[in-house]
């Protein structure tokens, strides 16, 4: 998942930089989707710059059982993907994991977990999220894209279809 909208740079390091009220918004919206479709994490691991680590926070406490959000360095800015791979690899192969960070690191991680090749992210907007479905971490064939929602979209989960 990448971060949510955050507020804007003036004046505000880069790592100290949150999410906007309407990032907020979103993402508390997108995580009440996620959870009314039966979407569950065992684990959210995040980037500690302070938009990726609001972003997991929401999307956590929208969980039907609160899931706290771990700090990944590894996820800060400029992520390499087959270094988080092996930063995660001690988790259980059958965990359902949300990793929180930005672009294009966000992109050029689902890539590799699907197998295409560097240089070919997928596209992540600011709220975006993937799941992904792979043997292991690091990855020994290449995982399947489930599906890729944007904010609005996952957000439009939790509302009731009026059909």
């Amino acid at each position: 998942m990448r971060h949510g909208i955050p507020v804007g740079g003036a004046g505000i390091s880069d790592r100290a930089r949150g999410l906007s009220p309407e990032g907020i918004r979103e993402t508390e919206r997108a995580a009440a989707g996620l959870a009314a479709i039966g979407v569950r994490f065992d684990r959210i691991v995040t980037s500690p710059l302070a938009r990726a680590a609001a972003t997991a926070a929401l999307v956590g406490r929208g969980q039907p059982t609160p899931v706290p959000p771990e700090e990944m360095d590894e996820l800060a800015g400029g992520a390499v993907p087959e270094i988080v791979f092996r930063a995660l690899s001690p988790l259980r192969q059958d965990a359902r994991v949300l990793l929180v960070g930005h672009e294009p690191d966000m992109g050029a991680i689902a890539s590799a977990l699907i197998g295409e090749p560097a240089g070919r992210p997928l596209p992540f907007g600011r709220g975006s999220i993937a799941r992904i479905d792979v043997d292991r971490l690091p990855p020994r064939r290449p995982g399947t894209l489930v599906w890729l929602l944007t904010s609005a979209l996952a957000g439009a989960l939790a509302e009731p279809f009026a059909g």
